[in-house]
């Protein structure tokens, strides 16, 4: 008696389990699920912080053009950046690995950590030629407030509740 009810009680907590795993992993995440959910929140955040330093629309335009090119450059050197930690990874694991051939794989990741520091400068030194000088003064508070937030919540929901302020 007491095994078959161990055994009902075992089923039903497994049947209970598979039917509520669907339920869960159907529910959106924050903002939506993948890359959608991620580029809705970008244009909203991007539409707020255009309303607060006061966008003309040629200037919205000019910004959403730099964003798309400066992550294209960006999406590219990740991925390279990406291909070249693999080779290393691999090179590493080898049992007679090349020192000569490390050194090489090494100096190619610092390239290209470099082109993205330069990719980065770049697009800030752009966006601030497009910007005032009272709106890049705007734009340099909501970065701090945006660096404050991150160091009293975390850098997962840097722009989470962020974004509730405005």
């Amino acid at each position: 008696m007491k095994n078959t009810v161990l055994k009902l009680s075992v089923i039903l907590a497994v049947i209970t389990v598979l039917c509520a795993a669907p339920a869960a992993y159907s529910q959106p995440s924050y903002g939506g699920d993948g890359p959608e959910g991620m580029n809705a929140r970008r244009s909203e955040i991007f539409d707020k912080i255009s309303e607060r330093l006061d966008l003309s629309p040629k200037q919205r335009e000019q910004l959403k053009e730099l964003r798309r090119e400066n992550r294209e450059m960006m999406k590219a050197l990740m991925e390279e950046l990406r291909d070249t930690r693999h080779d290393l990874s691999e090179e590493l694991q080898e049992t007679y690995s090349s020192r000569k051939k490390i050194k090489r794989v090494v100096s190619d990741m610092k390239k290209l950590q470099a082109k993205q520091i330069d990719q980065r400068v770049d697009n800030f030194l752009d966006m601030k030629k497009i910007l005032t000088p009272d709106q890049f003064e705007e734009f340099m508070e909501l970065k701090e407030e945006r660096k404050h937030h991150r160091r009293d919540h975390g850098r997962k929901s840097h722009w989470g509740r962020f974004r509730e302020r405005f």
